[in-house]
């Protein structure tokens, strides 16, 4: 639902808002190396970095597991969510896809924010490619 997808966009921005504090005190400590001028650009740049190697972590050890838990299902469930919940593959398939997909997608738009706000981020074909897998995910989640 829209109201999943926008708690799930808040948890990545928390995320976001966590680790720029925490890279704002590292960069003031004494004795962390960077050089002459560096420190401002990983505190507007490291955020979005730090976020999407969490969202890289979780997701892709996620998607291994529903690999592993669809191995011995059905062609039908790999292809296709039952639609029925009953189904013995619905939840390997299909509840815990969706998950997955959710995460996916609320970091998708979530990075996406960052990035039409932020210069610094903005980079056109990384613009097309959240637009072209946040459509592949909202065709993933309607499947």
């Amino acid at each position: 639902s829209v109201h999943d997808v926008l708690l799930a966009v808040a948890a990545w921005e928390v995320v976001n808002r966590g680790s720029a504090v925490a890279l704002a005190a590292l960069c003031r400590r004494r004795g962390f190396i960077l050089a002459a001028g560096d420190a401002s650009k990983v505190i507007a740049q490291g955020p979005s970095y730090v976020v999407s190697f969490f969202h890289a972590l979780l997701v892709t050890t996620r998607g291994m597991w529903h690999v592993a838990r669809l191995l011995q299902a059905p062609l039908s469930a790999q292809l296709k969510i039952p639609a029925d919940p009953s189904d013995p593959w619905y939840a390997a398939s299909g509840s815990e896809i969706k998950q997955t997909n959710l995460l996916f997608v609320s970091f998708l738009l979530n990075d996406l924010g960052h990035m039409l706000l932020s210069p610094a981020l903005n980079d056109t074909a990384l613009v097309i490619h959240h637009l072209g897998f946040i459509g592949a995910s909202f065709i993933c989640a309607s499947y």
